[in-house]
């Protein structure tokens, strides 16, 4: 073994992109995040355009959790944006 303490921290959804081959996604989930997320008491958008860079840097399954579920609320299933990314 290594005999030594290890603290093992998530990829951004950017570094996972990057490591995976697959920029669109680095690009598509923070825009459904902005489009979607809101503050349930305002009624305000939480995240604007000028958030994009700071959610790319966020860990790649919450990023993931929060953007498919928008996009299903939104009535866009995982396959119609796999279908869309390679028809692109």
């Amino acid at each position: 073994g290594w005999d030594v303490d290890v603290e093992l921290r998530p990829m951004s959804i950017a570094t996972k992109s990057a490591l995976i081959g697959n920029d669109d996604v680095t690009q598509l989930l923070p825009a459904v995040i902005i489009a979607t997320a809101y503050d349930p008491d305002s009624g305000e958008p939480l995240f604007t355009a000028a958030d994009a860079e700071w959610l790319k840097d966020q860990p790649a399954g919450v990023i993931e959790t929060v953007a498919l579920e928008g996009l299903k609320i939104s009535g866009v299933s995982e396959d119609a944006v796999e279908t869309a990314k390679k028809d692109s």
